[in-house]
């Protein structure tokens, strides 16, 4: 199956949710994780009804590059979806996130602020903004 034939599913169950089975099916045949990546961080996730939500982030979780997998994660920005994401990966949720691209992570702070004060209240805040601080003076 080719990463074509999941795009355009995954673009069509959005109005038609009768294509969504079909559609992850797709996407899970889909062997390159740079490929996977990229669609799944495409998907919009308030399309999803919160049991598929969860089948789409367990494929992305599953991808196996650290590089991938938090491009393909990026997608689901919603506070709910990285609640969940945390939940089961709690320690790692940061460390995926540093595998992206600083400007893509200085994109993405101001989206998870919510999620870092439930994890680890304002102190996980300023750590966050503290490190990035840090980068963006060693490595302007």
């Amino acid at each position: 199956v080719s990463s074509n034939k999941a795009c355009i599913l995954m673009k069509l169950s959005k109005s038609h949710p009768e294509l969504l089975t079909e559609s992850l099916e797709a996407i899970r045949q889909i062997s390159s994780e740079l490929n996977l990546s990229n669609l799944l961080s495409k998907w919009d996730e308030n399309t999803l009804e919160l049991e598929s939500l969860s089948e789409v982030r367990e494929i992305a979780i599953a991808i196996r590059d650290p590089y991938y997998r938090a491009e393909a994660l990026a997608g689901f920005t919603d506070r709910t979806s990285w609640e969940a994401i945390a939940e089961d990966h709690n320690e790692n949720l940061l460390r995926l996130l540093s595998t992206r691209e600083r400007k893509h992570l200085i994109e993405l702070l101001p989206k998870l602020h919510p999620t870092l004060l439930e994890l680890g209240g304002q102190p996980a805040v300023d750590a966050a903004l503290d490190a990035m601080r840090d980068a963006c003076n060693q490595w302007p």
